[in-house]
């Protein structure tokens, strides 16, 4: 099988976990509001006076969406071959899962694991309904992990669940279009992205060097986040406090709104979601895009794409001296409920996620790109999937969105004032300055 092919079924299954769990094209994480108490619920305190029962369950009830039981089902054969412990799966759409979970583990419900997005990590946790990881994973195995998915599965520094998969957003770009330009390898700054773009539309080759999904919904919010840690910028500074407008967040903002006043972006990016900003990339129209897993697959598709074959993926550039490269994360991990009667159970079976054989046995199954350094330079895994090679360095430069019990209604309010900027109704500095004002509810 070629690497091309190999890279196409693993980024495409990743389609789904991306929309399921990056919280980053529909806002879906999050957006429903648990109980009002924070801290340690009923379910949380039963659960502490259950946990040293030392007892062995018959099985471990897990909650998970229809499409991520192929990363965890190899986890759960080990457990029972090696403890004679058997995993109920409940499973749900993503749509029903976070309600089944709100439900069931408010209810009392001895659930023992639940799948946990990215952005409902803060909500359970202040919720009491999951329980920290802190004295079950070992140091060794914390630091293997990519920080980027460490950070946004936490919550006041203690890791609340377990990172299950490596998701992200990367800078794709048309092979075809660079060649004929004279390039041979994508670019590493901004300036020479515009510059290289903006050479291929003066040879004809292509309408726009870029476009952004800056239409008013997530995928907004995520170029945002990627043009300002691009710039140097960052959400909050080290005591919580709000600081994306100052001068490295204005230089971030102005990325995208500039772009699109300039003529380095399309247009059109003010009405692009996620999924629609590929397809002036597909089209040939640019040769460069920002976007999940799943577009390596779509663009590769010769029924969807006239670009298919020719679909490079690279590191996202950067725009400050310093900053290699930024990202933003995705996707979300496996957390221990505070209603499970054998919490010690249940952390076996998360660490076998993270095991050896289920990390071969998930990127074979589920296309599941694993989200721990170790692996990829274990010689037997890069033969499997080498073109791997390719798409997991851009991890290392990841950074999660804010974590935010309310995060969907913060982003919400965000994306007011972003649109406003993209769209010239409002200035750079007078959006950033109102959304730190907004900002100012959601610690």
């Amino acid at each position: 099988m070629s690497s091309k092919r190999i890279l196409a079924g693993i980024l495409s299954a990743s389609l789904v976990l991306t929309v399921a769990l990056s919280g980053c094209n529909n806002g879906q994480g999050g957006s429903a509001e648990p109980s009002s108490s924070t801290g340690e619920s009923s379910s949380a305190a039963s659960a502490t006076e259950s946990e040293n029962t030392g007892d062995k369950p018959e099985k471990l009830q897990v909650i998970v969406d229809s499409d991520t039981t192929g990363i965890i089902q190899s986890a759960a054969d080990m457990l029972e071959r090696d403890e004679g412990i058997k995993t109920e799966f409940i499973v749900q759409s993503y749509d029903q899962s976070y309600t089944k979970i709100m439900t069931s583990i408010m209810g009392g419900t001895p659930i023992d694991v639940i799948i946990c997005d990215s952005v409902w990590t803060s909500e359970f946790t202040e919720a009491g309904m999951i329980i920290p990881l802190e004295d079950y994973i070992s140091a060794e195995l914390k630091e293997d992990l990519f920080p980027g998915f460490v950070e946004q599965s936490s919550y006041d520094g203690k890791l609340m669940a377990l990172p299950m998969t490596g998701q992200c957003k990367w800078l794709y770009y048309n092979t075809d279009l660079l060649k004929q330009a004279g390039y041979s390898e994508p670019p590493k700054t901004w300036d020479e992205l515009f510059e290289m773009g903006q050479n291929m539309v003066s040879k004809g080759l292509c309408k726009y060097p870029i476009a952004w999904a800056a239409k008013q919904a997530e995928g907004m919010v995520c170029d945002w986040f990627v043009c300002l840690t691009a710039s140097g910028g960052s959400m909050r500074d080290d005591n919580g406090n709000w600081i994306f407008n100052d001068e490295n967040g204005v230089a971030g903002l102005n990325l995208m709104v500039d772009s699109i006043k300039n003529g380095n972006a399309d247009p059109g990016s003010i009405n692009y979601t996620d999924r629609e900003v590929l397809n002036p990339f597909m089209a040939g129209d640019i040769p460069f895009v920002l976007n999940w897993a799943f577009a390596y697959a779509l663009a590769n598709n010769p029924e969807e794409s006239t670009i298919a074959g020719n679909v490079g993926i690279g590191l996202i550039p950067s725009n400050s001296d310093g900053v290699v490269s930024s990202s933003v994360t995705g996707s979300g991990g496996f957390a221990i409920a505070s209603t499970s009667k054998y919490p010690d159970y249940a952390w076996k079976l998360l660490e076998n996620v993270l095991s050896r054989e289920s990390l071969f046995k998930a990127a074979e199954i589920a296309s599941n790109m694993p989200p721990i350094r170790s692996i990829y330079e274990d010689e037997e895994f890069i033969e499997q999937f080498p073109t791997m090679a390719a798409a997991y360095p851009q991890f290392e430069y990841a950074q999660p969105r804010p974590a935010l019990s309310k995060y969907s209604e913060w982003s919400n309010n965000m994306q007011v004032s972003l649109h406003e900027a993209v769209t010239g109704s409002k200035s750079v500095e007078d959006a950033l300055n109102e959304m730190i004002e907004k900002s100012a509810d959601y610690q």
